[in-house]
């Protein structure tokens, strides 16, 4: 995928505030899983230049350029919506978990708005995702996606090692990663078991735990390897971290002797493949998705042609 940004030479009128002219994408219709995954590895180390009139909303499984003008700079994505209401719904249906892998995961609303929250706050988006995402949140609340099946509940059922016991010394899951996702299957998993989580900045991230109340202990990575030897532990992989030293250093955690089984939820496996090692794209942990969310998935397919509904309603 090319992450240049190509302008049309046509003039076009000034954009209207907070009115998407129309969404540009790539997604599971479009793209295997692995396509995307690498896209967007490839746009996190090569990110497109800021644009008065667009914005970039990318995860693991969508790259998505929304715009304020139908002819102004977008990324050469395969797929096009045009017209505000349109391009609302398509965001609604991604806030509210409507589109992704896990049905109903709560992680996207907050990749959505963290995307438009990001903007100067003179940009024409800046407000954009303000209807999108109360019409998600309200989707979400009439479907009954907020307590369903999400990344941390795929986690813990691929950890099939048990928690250690109360007080046993050795025994735990290690965790690579100090963002969202990394926090949060931190949070849940430290209510039956000792979490470690091991990032480049312990300290910040320290602080950030201690904020939370997630009872667990931080590590620098470059050290981690030395600081497990000799202990028992499951590893989790759920970072951004794609550059060869910190590749070189999960993979040093993998090797060691200690190391009973890998879950990898990163957008492209970290690691080779092999036994005890599984990756968020491999057909059998899609397949546990997919079993584990049927009745949610039936939902957020209803909740997706609500929140198409309610934006046709919204024109008439």
């Amino acid at each position: 995928m090319s992450d240049t940004l190509r302008t049309s030479s046509r003039t076009t009128p000034a954009p209207a505030a907070g009115r998407i002219a129309q969404v540009t994408f790539n997604d599971r219709t479009t793209h295997t899983l692995t396509d995307l995954a690498a896209a967007h590895q490839h746009l996190l180390a090569n990110p497109p230049a800021p644009s008065p009139t667009g914005v970039l909303l990318r995860t693991c499984h969508r790259t998505e350029w929304y715009s304020t003008t139908t002819d102004g700079p977008v990324l050469d994505l395969n797929t096009r919506i045009v017209g505000h209401d349109a391009a609302t719904a398509r965001l609604a249906q991604i806030a509210a978990g409507c589109l992704s892998v896990i049905p109903g995961e709560a992680f996207i609303h907050r990749q959505v708005s963290h995307a438009f929250a990001a903007l100067p706050v003179t940009h024409p988006l800046r407000r954009a995702a303000a209807e999108p995402l109360l019409l998600a949140t309200e989707a979400r609340r009439r479907f009954g996606l907020e307590s369903r099946f999400d990344y941390t509940d795929l986690t813990r059922q691929l950890l099939t090692q048990p928690g250690p016991a109360a007080g046993t010394p050795t025994g735990f899951t290690a965790i690579v990663g100090g963002g969202m996702l990394a926090r949060a299957v931190a949070a849940d998993l430290a209510h039956d078991r000792a979490v470690i989580m091991i990032t480049r900045d312990p300290k910040s991230l320290r602080n950030t735990l201690t904020r939370a109340g997630t009872p667990a202990v931080a590590l620098r990575l470059t050290a981690a390897r030395q600081d497990l030897a000799g202990h028992r532990f499951d590893l989790v992989l759920a970072t951004n971290g794609i550059d060869h030293a910190y590749r070189t250093a999960i993979a040093n955690l993998a090797t060691n002797d200690g190391c009973q089984q890998v879950v990898d939820l990163c957008a492209t496996p970290l690691l080779a493949s092999g036994p005890g090692r599984r990756h968020l794209h491999d057909d059998d942990v899609l397949a546990t998705i997919a079993t584990a969310t049927a009745t949610t998935a039936e939902r957020a397919a209803q909740a997706a042609a609500w929140i198409a509904g309610r934006m046709k309603e919204t024109t008439r």
